[in-house]
């Protein structure tokens, strides 16, 4: 949600839409914090743990007392593919089996291609719910889906990705999404990470230069 959702909290934001109980009197709220921490009052109703957290589709606030709690179970998804899944439509899979194929997947990431970018900047206020990024064919990406869910299930807490990678260049970007596929098709954009790999030679100069900007 956006700066002002969160003193004044909607059901709606960025196309997607939450039940009533999400919305609580944050502006109350941040008084009788202040009240708590400063004046010596009573501990604010709503803190019944050290972290609170909204689940949307049981439309429930829940309390752990470690965001590590929050992660009731792991379930570890393996990723898969018969051929390269560079398209949403032949997008590989994610199943609770390594996958025996012997050939790694691979795509192709042209920084001078300015496509993405050009997705990114057209998105509108409903970028969490716009498939445009994920259904447009290039070659730049790997899609996988798990299969659907037996049962409702609740997904709370930190995705971990792990992979064997390499690279055909001295550094690169890498970035991996995760989204929530509804029975009816439509997703919804859950969180995403990116991280930097450089060589050794390239780290150097990377440090080299946020040095150089620090002493200026």
């Amino acid at each position: 949600m956006g700066h002002d959702q969160v003193r004044k909290p909607e059901t709606e934001f960025f196309g997607i839409k939450v039940g009533e109980s999400s919305v609580i009197d944050a502006l109350g709220l941040h008084a009788e914090w202040f009240a708590f921490t400063m004046e010596d009052g009573p501990r604010p109703a709503f803190l019944q743990k050290k972290v609170a957290y909204y689940v949307m589709g049981a439309d429930k606030w829940r309390y752990a007392d470690t965001l590590g709690a929050v992660t009731a179970r792991h379930d570890v998804l393996y990723p898969g593919s018969g051929e390269n899944p560079v398209r949403a439509y032949r997008a590989g899979t994610l199943g609770p089996k390594p996958a025996g194929k012997d050939e790694p997947d691979h795509y192709v990431h042209d920084a001078r291609d300015l496509g993405a970018l050009l997705l990114e900047l057209s998105q509108t206020q409903s970028h969490l719910v716009d498939q445009t990024a994920l259904l447009t064919d290039t070659a730049n990406k790997l899609v996988y889906q798990s299969a659907p869910f037996e049962k409702d299930t609740e997904v709370s807490g930190v995705f971990k990705f792990a992979a064997w990678i390499a690279i055909d260049q001295p550094d690169t970007d890498f970035l991996v999404s995760i989204h929530d596929i509804a029975p009816d098709g439509t997703s919804i954009f859950l969180t995403h990470t990116r991280m930097r790999a450089l060589s050794r030679r390239a780290a150097d100069r990377e440090a080299d230069r946020y040095q150089g900007a620090a002493a200026l």
